[in-house]
C-alpha cells in the first residue's frame, strides 16, 4: 500500500514536471512574431519596388510608351541634311560649237576670232553639295493611324503584363511570407516537444532506478527524444531556408522577420463574383484583349499599303558654290505614290487577318482557362476552411485526451508514454491547423491573383485578422 502511494506520488510529480517543462519550453522559445518585423503590406510594397521581375515588366511598359511616341512621330515632318563631296571621271561641259560653225558659214566675212567658243562648263570634276530636305505626310492610306493605335494597344498589353507580374509576385510573396510563419511555428512546437521528451527521459531514468518502470519503457523514451531532436533540427533548417526564400522575393540581402500572423480565411463572396472580376481585371485576359485589338490594327495597316500615299516635300541648298545652272537653290511640291501591283502586300493582308483570327481563338480559350482557375482556387480556399473546422474539433478531442491521460497517469492507470503520445497528438493537430491556415492564405492569394485583385490582399488580411 505504501509502495503504491509512493508510486502514485512519483507519477503525480512526474506529470507535474512534464506539464511544467512544456510551459517553460514555450516561455523560453522565441516569440513567433518580432516587434520590429515586417508586415505583409510592407513586404508587398517593398517587393513592388525592388523585385527584379516587377522592375523588368516596368521597363517593358517604358519601352511600349517609347514605341508609341515613335508611332506618333511618323505623322510629323521629317527634316534632314544631306552633305556630299563628289569626284566624277570628267568635267561636264555644254559644247555648242556646231552652232558657232554654222554662224561662221553664214557670215564668212566675220573673222572666227570675233565669235567666242560656244562651250560652257556645267560641273567640274570635283564638287560639294549640302541640301536641307523636309517631307510631311498628308495621306498614307490609314497606315500611320493604324500604327499609332497598335502602339497604344501595345502599351495596354505591356501594362497588363506588368499587373500580371505584380500578381504573380504577390502570390509568391504570400507563399514565402506565410511559409516562413509556418516554419517558425513548427520550430517552436518542435522545441516544446523536445523539451518535454528530454524531461521525460530524465524522469524515466529516475523511475527505472527505483524499479518503477521497465528498461524498455525508458528506451522508448530515449528513442522518442532522439527523434524529436532530429525533427527540431529539420525544423530549424526549414526555417532558415524559408527566410532565404522570403529575402530573395523581397530582393533583400538581410533576413526579414514577418509580423503578420497566419490568419483564417472567412466566408467569401460567391465564386461567380470572382469570375466576373476576372473577366474584367485578369491581367492575362486584358493582355490578350489588347493583343486582339493590335492584330485588328495590323489588318488595317496592311490594307493601307495597297492605297495611294501623298505628302509634301521641300529642299534648300545650303552650299551653293558648286551648284550648276540646272540645279535650283530651293524647291517645294507635292509627291504622290500609287501602288499598282505587289504580291507581297496582298500576302501581308492575308497574314494579318490570320493573326487576328488566331488571337481571337486564344482569347476564347483563355476565358475558359481563367474561369477554371478561379473555380479551382476558390475551392482550395473552401477546402482549407473545412479542414480548419474539422481540426478544431480534433484539437478539442486531443486536448481532452491529454487531460485524461494526465489524470490517468497520476492515478497509476497510464504510462508516461501515454501522456507523451497524447502531447504529440495535440502538437500534430496544432501543426495541422497552422498548415490549413497556410493553405487557405496561399489559396486566397492565388484566387485574388486570378481575379486581378492582388493589390487587395493586404485589405483581406487586415479584415480577417480583425475578426
Amino acid at each position: 500500500m505504501i509502495h503504491a502511494v509512493h508510486r502514485m506520488t512519483n507519477r503525480a510529480w512526474f506529470a507535474i514536471g512534464v506539464a511544467a517543462s512544456c510551459v517553460l519550453a514555450m516561455a523560453a522559445a522565441p516569440p513567433p512574431l518580432a516587434a520590429q518585423g515586417m508586415s505583409f503590406a510592407d513586404a508587398l510594397a517593398r517587393a513592388t519596388q525592388a523585385n527584379e521581375r516587377i522592375l523588368g515588366s516596368a521597363a517593358g511598359v517604358d519601352r511600349a510608351h517609347a514605341e508609341l511616341s515613335a508611332a506618333r512621330g511618323r505623322r510629323l515632318p521629317e527634316v534632314g541634311v544631306i552633305a556630299r563631296t563628289t569626284r566624277i571621271d570628267n568635267e561636264i561641259v555644254i559644247d555648242l560649237d556646231p552652232i558657232r560653225q554654222a554662224m561662221l558659214k553664214l557670215h564668212p566675212t566675220v573673222p572666227p576670232a570675233a565669235i567666242p567658243p560656244f562651250t560652257k562648263q556645267v560641273q567640274g570634276e570635283s564638287f560639294n553639295n549640302a541640301t536641307l530636305n523636309a517631307t510631311i505626310p498628308i495621306y498614307s492610306g490609314g497606315r500611320i493611324q493604324a500604327g499609332m493605335r497598335a502602339a497604344s494597344d501595345a502599351v495596354d498589353a505591356a501594362e497588363a503584363q506588368q499587373r500580371g507580374t505584380v500578381g504573380e509576385v504577390a502570390t509568391d510573396l504570400a507563399t514565402r511570407y506565410f511559409g516562413l510563419q509556418l516554419a517558425i511555428q513548427n520550430r517552436i512546437t518542435r522545441q516544446s516537444t523536445r523539451a518535454s521528451l528530454v524531461r521525460h527521459v530524465e524522469n524515466a531514468r529516475s523511475l527505472e532506478r527505483n524499479g518503477q518502470i521497465a528498461r524498455a519503457e525508458r528506451l522508448r523514451a530515449e528513442v522518442a527524444a532522439a527523434e524529436s531532436e532530429r525533427d527540431l533540427q529539420q525544423a530549424v533548417s526549414d526555417e532558415e531556408l524559408a527566410r532565404l526564400a522570403l529575402a530573395s522575393t523581397l530582393s533583400s540581402d538581410t533576413a526579414v522577420t514577418p509580423s503578420t500572423a497566419l490568419f483564417r480565411v472567412g466566408r467569401l463572396a460567391p465564386v461567380d463574383s470572382f469570375k466576373a472580376l476576372a473577366h474584367v481585371h485578369n491581367p492575362a485576359l486584358a493582355r490578350i484583349v489588347a493583343e486582339q485589338r493590335r492584330a485588328g490594327e495590323g489588318v488595317r495597316a496592311a490594307r493601307g499599303e495597297l492605297l495611294p500615299s501623298a505628302g509634301l516635300f521641300a529642299l534648300r541648298e545650303l552650299y551653293t558654290k558648286d551648284l550648276t545652272i540646272l540645279q535650283p537653290k530651293w524647291a517645294a511640291g507635292v509627291q504622290l505614290s500609287v501602288p499598282i501591283f505587289q504580291g507581297e502586300r496582298l500576302a501581308r493582308v492575308q497574314g494579318a487577318k490570320a493573326q487576328e483570327r488566331q488571337v481571337g481563338l486564344v482569347r476564347e480559350r483563355a476565358i475558359r482557362d481563367v474561369e477554371l482557375l478561379v473555380e479551382q482556387r476558390y475551392r482550395q480556399v473552401e477546402i482549407a476552411r473545412a479542414q480548419l473546422v474539422s481540426l478544431d474539433a480534433t484539437r478539442s478531442l486531443a486536448e481532452e485526451s491529454l487531460r485524461s491521460q494526465n489524470l490517468a497517469f497520476a492515478a497509476g492507470l497510464a504510462t508516461s508514454l501515454d501522456v507523451l503520445d497524447a502531447e504529440q497528438a495535440l502538437a500534430r493537430v496544432q501543426l495541422g491547423i497552422l498548415k490549413a491556415q497556410f493553405d487557405g492564405d496561399v489559396a486566397l492569394a492565388g484566387l485574388l491573383e486570378a481575379a486581378g485583385q492582388s493589390a487587395r490582399l493586404p485589405t483581406y488580411i487586415n479584415a480577417e485578422a480583425g475578426r
